[in-house]
């Protein structure tokens, strides 16, 4: 989907293009995993740094695929190569 081409997002965008994510904000539907579009074979935790629920957060997306997941904490990036 994403051949030859370069996606950016950070927080929202990121969850969007990854195929499933966790909600960081405790006012937020965080206690489940939904699913993104799927730009990427991926999972995803934002705010990482901040997180107060991370093992509970993690085993909703290890119990949910086995596909990778990415933790990113604040103002942090990360390159995927295809």
């Amino acid at each position: 989907k994403l051949d030859g081409k370069i996606y950016a997002g950070s927080s929202m965008g990121a969850f969007l293009a990854s195929s499933s994510y966790v909600l960081s904000l405790s006012d937020q539907k965080e206690n489940e995993v939904h699913n993104g579009i799927g730009l990427l074979p991926i999972q995803t935790l934002c705010h990482w740094n901040i997180e107060d629920k991370k093992d509970m957060k993690l085993k909703l997306l290890r119990d949910n695929s086995d596909m990778p997941i990415i933790v990113l904490n604040e103002f942090e990036t990360v390159t995927l190569y295809k």
